[in-house]
């Protein structure tokens, strides 16, 4: 295959997205813009043939306008971690009410109360990067920049999600909760790579002993959560919220683990699908952002002064400034601007559906109909957010575009960015990322300033980013980086 012939071995297939954008005039002479369906066969990369879409106005009518369950490859990928009892996979009235039950723990006013704790997880990150500069401003040692923002992103979603500190950021090890979930998401990828759709005995053996692992970790957290009871009390984390929905749904009555195993396991299904896509796209992000920001000192320096005006010239006050007055975090359009553009060039993931019979895709320009049954829907997302044809300059990072008056040709197209996803089934953690996202970009990016080894002043380089694919399928650069103080 050609696209794989352009890129480094293992490379993400999601990265053939943009590839189909900026080669299909190999496939389509005559077109002077990638059609908006294009029908693929990646066997054995993916078992069932494609139908993609690579046009706003034809991915809304599978996400937005119908909500097409989720395709059968994702709910395989993650049944040996969640039994697919959680809401990435669960599909109908089942997915709606648990969505419903967790939509309050991951609202933006929940979110904003978990600011201060937060901040205490990036304080250490930024402690820990301040470690690794050098004396005096110098560059310090080479290091993995993905690494430490894992450890990070693993923190905050614990946090969010548990009301638990698990110090993974001074755990050079890794604790067992973070180990067991790798290990069961790369065993989970060789399982779903080259459509194989099993795993030799020893590797169900170690299936099988990690999520041990995993369960024994989560189930004294959640016993403690349901002991403790519904109490005003408490922290709204979003296992709490969660479990007042639930008992709220039983009449007052909270889940009992004796009588009600099941409830338990979707309880901690969907726990264990929280943690982990709440932190490994993060992580990739926030990578991500420190590049581009190293690759503009125009828009950091625009970061910078935002940051001032808003919270005032002392990066050590600014933490204590935001944990005080959370909704300061909204002031921060310009750097809201940077997070959104950056989300634009290097999206993590795009939605999987399920074709059904009848329903067709549909040109809007021509008419012409696709049919699905049979098919798996793809939204191009990361392909869309990198055509020409829908954004002006489109290779260039312009955060800008993102604060025109609606009539600028710069201003974005209905629908057209889709890092999170769109419709019903959006992500459901958005809000903690771009809050994440701003916090680090608030705290971080003051007094510290990165790059990659051998190149003057930039975080990874020129414009060609190699992307990966390790062993939890995630997107990545692969780069290694320096930090000093600022």
């Amino acid at each position: 295959m050609e696209f794989c012939k352009d890129y480094p071995g293992g490379v993400n297939i999601g990265n053939s997205h943009p590839w189909i954008i900026n080669n299909y005039h190999k496939y389509f002479p005559d077109l002077d813009h990638c059609p908006p369906v294009i029908y693929l066969d990646l066997w054995p990369v993916l078992r069932s043939p494609i139908v993609a879409a690579y046009k706003n106005t034809v991915a809304v009518q599978f996400t937005q306008v119908k909500n097409l369950d989720k395709h059968q490859i994702s709910l395989d990928f993650m049944t040996p971690l969640t039994k697919g009892k959680d809401i990435s996979t669960l599909q109908g009235e089942e997915w709606k009410k648990w969505r419903s039950w967790f939509n309050p723990g991951f609202s933006s006013r929940n979110v904003s109360t978990m600011v201060p704790e937060l901040i205490e997880e990036i304080q250490v990150f930024e402690d820990n990067l301040r470690q690794r500069t050098g004396p005096n401003g110098s560059w310090g040692s080479v290091f993995q920049f993905r690494n430490a923002t894992t450890a990070l992103t693993f923190d905050i979603i614990v946090r969010a999600v548990l009301d638990e500190r698990l110090h993974e950021q001074t755990n050079p090890s890794g604790g067992p909760l973070r180990i067991a979930l790798a290990e069961l998401l790369r065993l989970m990828g060789i399982r779903q790579a080259f459509s194989i759709g099993y795993l030799l005995p020893w590797q169900s053996k170690a299936l099988d002993r990690n999520n041990e692992i995993v369960r024994n970790q989560l189930y004294p957290k959640i016993y403690r959560s349901l002991e403790s009871g519904l109490k005003p009390s408490r922290k709204k984390t979003v296992l709490t919220l969660a479990l007042t929905n639930l008992a709220e749904e039983a009449g007052g009555r909270p889940v009992d683990p004796a009588t009600n195993p099941n409830m338990m396991e979707s309880i901690e299904g969907n726990i264990e699908a929280f943690l982990v896509a709440g932190h490994e796209t993060t992580a990739s992000a926030l990578c991500f952002l420190f590049k581009v920001l190293q690759d503009d000192p125009a828009a950091m320096a625009k970061v910078r002064a935002e940051h001032d005006e808003v919270l005032g010239p002392d990066p050590e006050q600014a933490a204590e400034t935001l944990s005080k007055s959370p909704q300061l975090l909204s002031s921060l359009r310009y750097t809201h601007a940077v997070i959104k553009e950056s989300l634009r060039l290097y999206q993590m993931a795009s939605t999987m559906r399920g074709g059904e019979p009848g329903f067709h895709l549909s040109d809007p320009a021509t008419g012409r109909q696709y049919p699905t049954e049979g098919f798996l829907v793809w939204d191009g997302g990361p392909g869309m957010q990198l055509d020409p044809s829908l954004w002006p300059r489109v290779d260039e990072f312009i955060p800008e575009r993102w604060l025109v008056p609606a009539d600028d040709p710069l201003h974005p197209v209905k629908d057209a960015w889709r890092a999170f996803a769109r419709g019903l089934r959006d992500c459901i953690g958005q809000e903690i990322a771009l809050v994440e996202l701003k916090l680090v970009a608030a705290l971080i990016n003051a007094s510290l300033t990165s790059r990659k080894p051998g190149t003057n002043g930039t975080l990874f380089g020129g414009s060609t980013i190699h992307l990966t694919l390790n062993t939890n399928t995630d997107i990545y650069p692969t780069e290694e980086s320096r930090v000093r103080k600022t």
